[in-house]
This record gives structure tokens, sequence and C-alpha cells, in this order.
């Protein structure tokens, strides 16, 4: 429901754009800028700690966890491409218009969805309906995106 909301708000041009999947390197390279970018991390990492404890829980250590997991991703990315990320750092617009294309692709949600609970269930505890709630918080971001 939410999640039908926020891609309703994403404009109809970004939809058509979507009708091919990125690739596995595409994918990567996006994550791998966004992951590298400090600010984006903090703020990312203070969300993500007030949504779990919003849904779920106090988790002791919430940000040090979130702060490790973070880490791990970064660690993925190739390291050119960790050392090019220093100097292009992508303007807000823009990463709102790859959060809204990703965020309008059923195949990117259904996919992020079962990785997020899979890493909830990892790192903190097995939480019912965890699908759902992840579904509910995929809708809200679209519903931040433009028309």
């Amino acid at each position: 429901e939410l999640w039908d909301k926020i891609k309703a708000m994403c404009p109809k041009v970004q939809k058509k754009a979507l009708a091919v999947a990125p690739t596995p390197e595409e994918i990567e390279k996006l994550v791998c800028q966004v992951a590298s970018i400090e600010m984006i991390e903090k703020e990312a990492t203070e969300e993500v700690c007030k949504l779990i404890k919003e849904l779920f829980a106090d988790v002791p250590e919430c940000e040090a966890r979130v702060k490790e997991l973070w880490d791990q991703i970064k660690a993925m990315c190739p390291k050119v491409q960790r050392n090019a990320l220093t100097v292009a750092v992508p303007t807000p617009e823009e990463i709102e218009k790859l959060v809204c294309e990703y965020a309008s692709d059923e195949i990117i949600e259904t996919e992020a969805t079962e990785e997020v609970c899979k890493l909830i269930k990892e790192h903190f505890v097995d939480v019912p309906d965890c699908e759902a709630m992840v579904k509910e918080l995929w809708d809200k971001i679209k519903a931040m995106c433009p028309k």
C-alpha cells in the first residue's frame, strides 16, 4: 500500500526508464557512491536506528551496529571506485532521482525487503511480519518522491 503510494509520486518518465532493470554492476556503482558519502552514512544510520526503535525495540548500541554494516558494504566496493568518490559527490536532486527510480521498481523492492529482514534477523532479532513493516517503510519513501 505505502510502496504503491511512493511509486505514484515518482515522475512517470522515471517509471518508463525502469523498463530495463539495472545491471548488477550499475547497482554496485550506485550503492558504493552513496555508501561512501559520510553525510549520508550519518543521516542513514540515525534514521535506521530511529525506525528500528519505532517499529521493533530500542537496540543497545544501534548506531555502532549499523555503522558496522555500513562499513561492510563499503568494504565490498572496488577500491578504485571508493577513491574516485571523494571527488564526485552526487547532488541531493541526483540522490532523490535514484532513490525514486529504485523505490518504484517492484523487483528491487522485493529483493531489498527480503535482504533487510534477513539483516535485521542476523544482527538484531527475528521480527514477526518484518516484510510487511519494511514494505510500509518503502511506501513511505515512495511517498516522498516528486509526482
